[in-house]
């Protein structure tokens, strides 16, 4: 191949991979523009496990099923959920 047409294939290899940072980006700030702070889908397991870190310094034990703590944490205002979740 000439070197003319490498620079045409790295270019546009480049100006793909552009295109899909931008599309992520675009689409996380869109994401994080809607979804309201504390009110993701696994907002209440973070807090729970950063509440458990702080309180004991280890890791919490991990369980396949969900645990009550879990089911009473996914319900009610973020400092009811740092009381049950404690």
């Amino acid at each position: 191949m000439k070197p003319n047409i490498m620079n045409r294939l790295k270019s546009k290899h480049n100006i793909a991979a552009l295109a899909i940072m931008l599309t992520y980006i675009a689409l996380a700030v869109a994401y994080s523009m809607v979804t309201p702070l504390w009110e993701a889908p696994d907002e209440a397991g973070h807090t729970a496990f950063i509440l458990h870190l702080q309180l004991t310094h280890t890791l919490p034990v991990q369980q396949l099923e969900i645990s009550g703590c879990h089911r009473a944490c996914s319900a009610g205002t973020i400092a009811d959920r740092m009381v049950v979740c404690t």
